[in-house]
C-alpha cells in the first residue's frame, strides 16, 4: 500500500485501521499536549463513525486480495468474522 500510486479498494480496511492505530497512540501519549490528544480522540471518534458505515464490499475485498486474506481480518481482531458468513452479514472489528 505504501507508495502505491493506484490505491486499490481493499486498502480501505488496512488503511482505517493504521490510522485508527495511530491517532489511538497519539491519544494516549502522555508526552503529547492536550489539545492535540484531545484532537485525535475526535478523529477517532469521526473515523469510527464512518468506520462502521464500511459495505460488505469492502471486508470481501481484503478477504478476496490475494495480500491480505483472511489472514488479515483474523491477525487484526476481527473475532467476528468466519469464512462462511462473510459473504452474508456486515461485519465489523470488535
Amino acid at each position: 500500500m505504501k507508495g502505491s500510486k493506484n490505491p486499490k479498494f481493499s486498502s480501505v480496511v488496512p488503511l482505517y485501521n493504521q490510522i485508527l492505530s495511530d491517532l489511538v497512540k497519539w491519544s494516549e501519549d502522555k508526552k503529547r499536549t492536550i489539545a492535540t490528544r484531545n484532537a485525535a480522540l475526535s478523529a477517532i471518534k469521526k473515523l469510527k463513525k464512518y468506520y462502521n458505515k464500511l459495505s460488505p464490499l469492502n471486508i470481501v475485498s481484503v478477504f478476496i486480495d490475494p495480500k491480505l486474506k483472511y489472514t488479515y481480518l483474523r491477525n487484526h481482531q476481527w473475532t467476528n468474522v468466519r469464512e462462511s458468513n462473510l459473504f452474508e452479514e456486515t461485519v465489523v472489528p470488535t
